[in-house]
């Protein structure tokens, strides 16, 4: 008597059927075996999941950009400010034996590397188009720091001024060569409307930047002749509110040479959605800046001091210098 088998059925024979019995329905209906095959490759949708809208891709695409520190709005007002008081800060050197412009100078120089290290490091992003612009302006409003009332302190201030001078030209350099080429058709500036840089503004700004490295030369050897010609001046040829009535007119004229500087460099930030934080740093040497500037000089009274404990020794009244006016 023959042995009937059972064969109980498996996942792998199930697996099997339906693969030849979807075959064989693929032979018969293929259309309706495409339809099933597009609905099981397609990913189950979430209902609860938005969809993106336009104002969403837009918002992405103006997304902020934020660079290093210290070209917030607060620090970059204050590098206007320091361009605008460069009039008075002339004005208060002559004749004045305090170191009145080194706050000056060390604004000048802290603002200066903070470029450097940013231009180096490429964090810059669409500010790197700025120093050709602030090198044609800077290198003038650097001269207002060489004015001192003795030849050693106009010396040293001259020689710091014309390093501040070549570091400020290498920074237009370095961007020119480095920071400005990956920004061809993204960096966006306004010149009579809004533009994006390409390689023809590239070669522009290659002609302006040899025009700002001449300009920095002239300025250099400018800065030794006029230290040495008004180290001559003292504090009897001045009066002392000089200095403090030349701030509001000096500012006034600053501020009309270098209005379109201040005006295109805030256009460049906005229309590129750059974000920086504040150096505070910059904020603590500019206020004392702004204090060694506006502090009396010492220079009169002094003289007037040694002038009157020399009289009172000798039966000579004295002529002080402190009845000039």
């Amino acid at each position: 008597m023959p042995y009937i088998t059972y064969h109980h059925p498996t996942n792998a024979d199930a697996y099997s059927a339906t693969s030849s019995l979807s075959e064989i329905n693929s032979h018969r209906y293929p259309a309706q075996a495409n339809q099933d095959l597009n609905r099981t490759e397609q990913p189950a949708k979430n209902p609860t999941s938005p969809r993106p809208t336009p104002s969403d891709s837009l918002k992405a695409a103006m997304s902020t950009i934020v660079i290093t520190d210290g070209f917030s709005l607060a620090n970059r007002w204050l590098l206007y400010t320091s361009f605008m008081l460069a009039p008075a800060q002339f004005i208060s050197g002559l004749g004045n034996n305090n170191p009145t412009n080194l706050g000056f100078l060390a604004y000048n120089w802290y603002t200066q590397v903070t470029w450097y290290r940013a231009i180096k490091t490429n964090r810059l992003h669409a500010l790197s188009l700025l120093p050709v612009h602030f090198n044609t302006l800077y290198a003038l409003a650097y001269l207002g720091g060489i004015s001192a009332g003795n030849l050693p302190m106009a010396i040293l201030l001259s020689v710091g001024t014309t390093g501040v001078m070549v570091l400020n030209t290498m920074c237009g350099w370095i961007c020119w060569t480095t920071n400005q080429r990956e920004g061809f058709g993204v960096y966006r500036f306004f010149f009579f409307g809004w533009r994006n840089l390409n390689s023809g503004w590239h070669k522009f700004i290659l002609l302006w930047q040899i025009f700002d490295t001449i300009a920095a030369f002239g300025c250099v050897i400018m800065a030794f002749v006029l230290a040495l010609r008004f180290s001559r001046v003292t504090a009897e040829d001045l009066r002392w509110h000089w200095k403090y009535t030349a701030i509001l007119p000096g500012a006034a004229i600053m501020l009309l040479i270098g209005w379109p500087l201040i005006l295109w460099s805030e256009l460049l930030v906005a229309g590129n959605h750059i974000e920086s934080p504040t150096d505070l740093i910059a904020v603590w040497i500019f206020a004392a800046q702004l204090g060694a500037m506006l502090i009396p000089s010492f220079s009169r009274y002094l003289v007037c001091f040694r002038a009157v404990s020399r009289g009172s020794s000798s039966s000579e009244r004295p002529q002080s210098p402190c009845a000039s006016p």
